[in-house]
């Protein structure tokens, strides 16, 4: 969906509107805040070896930008660019761009009125990992939207724009914007607007701006993970051709259309609803990593070492990568002094079910964990070995068949009632490999997170003495 260029409510507006309402609106544009400065602050730092590396916001911004670009997020967050130079490219050439002072004017006229909402400007701004040059930024545009739109309706200073007006003017500004085809425009530009250029990172700088802070924390975790597997994938020797890339595609075609799950449908109809073809997805970056992450693992655990693993400890290998159960839970959360009460409970929803309940709807009504109850009790397919589920469950469920329902079962997270939903047959050795491989990849992953030691840093914020910046 294309996010609106949303205006922030004046004074006496926002007396007028709910607090949640309030909040939102003033929120609505930070969400979505334009950011092309040419800076680069640090907003991580890691361990590699002995030394200490960055991430900066340009390069979780690369990043945002090679996943997105081509989907339904990146399309919007490109026409909210484009508006926003719509309007700077309107403001200069009619003189209307408001200078430093009135922009600071309008500044501190919001953040009364954020704080009487009980707002803090500084706090708001943090959170979404946004300098103060890029607020007063995005300051100034909010101004110049509303001087433009003065002018053209000849509004006198001290009547209202409203919201209806803000967006006529952008309309009719988008209707006279000629859009060039991408394949006329320069390497690493996405759009022009007269005569700026709209870049592929000022559209991750977007994206990034876009995203809450989890997000963010998450994606600067893949950035610093790509660059210890590509590190370690070179000291390996270990690279990926287009060949193999173009060989990956067509697996994952096989697999798709040969998955009951996806009903017959089309590959290439999936990755459209996606906003991709076969051709973005074999050029995508994760499709990159994820080959060369494969190769990688290949070449740290070779066929041997997991055949002889296989051959030596075939007990404990069948328990961590064998047959698996797919199994449902309805989860009582308890303490010491109130267990014989959750088993009381667990056995009044054992008969419940015995009596016709069904068990979904049972783990909807009575879990206390809140993925089971939301997933209709269904917690997918599980090893005996396996860490997700307590061991006396796991246990259990391997010695029923399909369908029983079994507890309570009393473990230190709480007591169980748990149903096995399907067995699946012992797999063969070739599946057991993938399997091993897959979880030594987790391994990998978490290792290389834990050993590089993630700090993230606060925007704004100095570099350490003598640290790199």
């Amino acid at each position: 969906m294309r996010p609106s260029h949303t205006r922030l409510p004046t004074g006496s507006e926002a007396a007028r509107t709910a607090p949640l309402a309030w909040l939102t609106a003033a929120l609505a544009p930070l969400l979505a805040t334009l950011s092309l400065s040419a800076q680069s602050d640090v907003i991580a730092r890691y361990t590699e070896g002995s030394a200490t590396r960055t991430v900066s916001r340009d390069d979780v911004a690369e990043e945002l930008c090679r996943r997105f670009q081509d989907t339904e997020r990146g399309h919007g967050a490109l026409a909210y660019l484009i508006d926003l130079e719509l309007i700077r490219s309107a403001a200069g050439d009619q003189g209307l761009m408001p200078g430093r002072d009135a922009t600071l004017r309008y500044v501190a006229r919001l953040e009364r009125e954020l704080l009487a909402a009980g707002v803090d400007l500084a706090q708001l701004r943090a959170s979404k990992g946004m300098s103060t040059v890029e607020f007063d930024e995005y300051a100034q545009l909010q101004l110049a939207h509303e001087r433009l739109v003065r002018a053209s309706l000849e509004l006198d200073d001290d009547e209202p724009v409203r919201e209806s007006m803000l967006q006529l003017w952008l309309q009719e500004a988008r209707q006279r914007h000629e859009r060039q085809a991408p394949a006329r425009l320069p390497p690493g530009v996405i759009a022009r607007v007269g005569d700026r250029s709209v870049s592929r990172l000022d559209l991750g700088r977007v994206l990034l701006q876009t995203m809450d802070q989890a997000d963010r924390e998450r994606y600067v975790r893949q950035v610093v993970l790509q660059r210890r597997i590509q590190a370690l994938a070179e000291q390996h020797a270990v690279t990926v051709s287009d060949g193999e890339l173009t060989a990956e595609v067509e697996a994952r075609r096989r697999r798709t259309e040969n998955d009951a799950r996806y009903r017959g449908a089309k590959f290439d109809d999936l990755l459209r609803a996606q906003g991709m073809d076969a051709e973005m997805l074999r050029r995508s970056p994760v499709l990159h990593a994820q080959v060369l992450e494969e190769k990688l693992i290949g070449k740290l655990h070779p066929d041997a070492e997991l055949d002889r693993r296989i051959d030596e400890e075939p007990a404990a290998i069948e328990r961590s990568y064998g047959a698996r159960r797919r199994l449902q839970v309805i989860a009582i959360r308890t303490d010491a002094a109130m267990l014989d009460a959750a088993i009381a409970k667990a056995e009044g929803v054992r008969d419940q079910i015995a009596e016709g309940l069904p068990f979904a709807d049972a783990a909807r009504r009575y879990s206390d964990d809140a993925y089971s109850k939301m997933s209709n009790g269904d917690v997918g397919w599980h090893y005996l070995g396996g860490k997700e589920l307590p061991q006396v469950v796991l246990t259990a469920a391997f010695e029923a068949g399909v369908g029983e329902v079994l507890g309570p079962l009393s473990t230190d997270r709480g007591v169980y009632l748990a149903r096995v939903v399907a067995v699946e047959d012992p797999p063969n050795r070739a599946t057991m490999k993938f399997r091993m491989r897959r979880a030594f990849a987790r391994e990998l992953r978490d290792q290389l997170l834990r050993e590089a030691a993630i700090q993230l840093v606060a925007a704004n914020a100095p570099p350490p003495a003598g640290g790199p910046r």
